[in-house]
């Protein structure tokens, strides 16, 4: 069931057809590298759901990605120019999913499970916002009537341990978006929310904050981490923030042996453990501490290249989500080969609508929205001119 009328249409090589009320036609950069390849050599991957909390965040036999991307073409100037062309073509699988009424939630009821809806709702709202295009925001509200939003307090109070720490994480995410726009319908969810990860991350173990640092999956404490130190500081709530920054000072930052960046050259899952640390520290750290931890992680030389061998549905994510922390760094660093590396990613990966656009159960229903959060970062926080 639907509840409006927006529908994915199709993608033919380096066009992306939209549709919306009245079919469109869009090209992706005809005079920039953003153009698919119209012979794609790698075969679709597989669903693959199954999460993994292997302390060693993907190994070299874990049948990962390989790297072997390349990084010709790169023009900042002109991937600036084409940012607003990527966010409209990764909107339209985004609308299709979050219209679905497909896994028996009450308001997070679309794209096939609670948190991928949930981040498809916060990925409209910020579309709009970059877009300036209301209807984005419209599409995502239709899921928030009072009754609708009843019924998930009570879930979300129960909790939901199954979406803890990741789905908890994105309602925090999606509620300050929403409370940024001036509206206050989800702060009680995002309230029971931050106390049930809270008492979660506090209540971790030495070894089992380790591992969860360490998982490249659902499980990952950075995330959770930053997003409920952001909910804190939207908030004003000092005491919240403060424990927050607690446990990422005690018990994040001391993990540099445990995840070093070189790490993340063994792609295996969607979240890059060791760079998804990164984006936290970088972000929750004072300003001294900071510039005090990256040189200490920052090898002279990091090749890292858009994973190309996306042999599972979950490695599909990988290349979105690994521009995260390594914009966190550029901004950190004012190294601009940070940067070029996130433009690289980004253009291989929005490139390949194979990989985002089709197949809902496996890539659809969930990877254009990592796509949003990686060009939104390099919006809202633009960095060194």
């Amino acid at each position: 069931m639907l509840r409006n009328s927006w529908r994915w249409v199709g993608a033919i090589g380096g066009t992306l057809l939209l549709g919306a009320c009245s079919p469109g036609v869009f090209e992706i950069g005809e005079t920039t590298p953003w153009k698919a390849d119209p012979d794609p050599t790698i075969p679709p991957g597989t669903d693959d759901t199954a999460a993994s909390t292997d302390d060693t965040g993907g190994g070299d036999d874990a049948g990962g990605g390989d790297d072997t991307g390349t990084a010709d073409g790169l023009d900042w100037e002109a991937f600036t120019a084409d940012r607003e062309a990527a966010l409209v073509a990764l909107r339209e699988p985004i609308l299709d999913c979050v219209s679905r009424e497909d896994n028996g939630n009450a308001a997070f009821d679309g794209c096939y499970d609670w948190h991928s809806s949930v981040h498809g709702h916060w990925a409209l709202l910020t579309l709009g916002r970059l877009l300036d295009e209301p209807a984005y925001v419209e599409a995502a509200e239709r899921s928030f009537t009072a009754e609708d939003l009843e019924q998930e307090l009570s879930q979300v109070s129960s909790p939901r341990w199954d979406e803890v720490p990741y789905g908890y994480a994105w309602l925090l995410l999606l509620a300050r978006e929403r409370a940024a726009g001036g509206d206050e319908d989800l702060r009680p969810l995002a309230l029971a929310a931050a106390d049930v990860l809270l008492s979660h991350l506090e209540g971790l173990s030495a070894s089992s904050f380790r591992s969860h640092t360490l998982a490249d999956d659902y499980a990952n404490t950075s995330w959770a981490l930053l997003n409920l130190w952001r909910w804190a500081e939207a908030e004003g709530d000092v005491a919240l923030a403060q424990r927050t920054e607690s446990l990422v000072t005690t018990r994040l930052l001391p993990l540099d042996e445990d995840c070093p960046l070189e790490a993340e050259l063994r792609a295996d899952n969607f979240f890059p453990a060791c760079l998804m640390r990164a984006h936290t520290l970088l972000e929750v750290l004072d300003a001294d501490a900071a510039a005090a931890w990256w040189p200490t992680m920052v090898a002279e030389d990091y090749p890292i290249t858009p994973v190309t061998d996306i042999r599972t549905a979950h490695l599909s994510g990988l290349n979105f989500s690994r521009t995260w922390g390594m914009w966190s760094l550029y901004l950190a660093t004012g190294d601009t080969r940070w940067r070029d590396r996130v433009e690289e990613h980004l253009r291989f990966h929005v490139s390949h609508p194979e990989y985002w656009a089709t197949d809902y159960l496996s890539y659809s229903h969930w990877v254009p929205q990592f796509g949003v959060y990686a060009l939104a970062l390099t919006l809202d926080q633009p960095g060194p001119p």
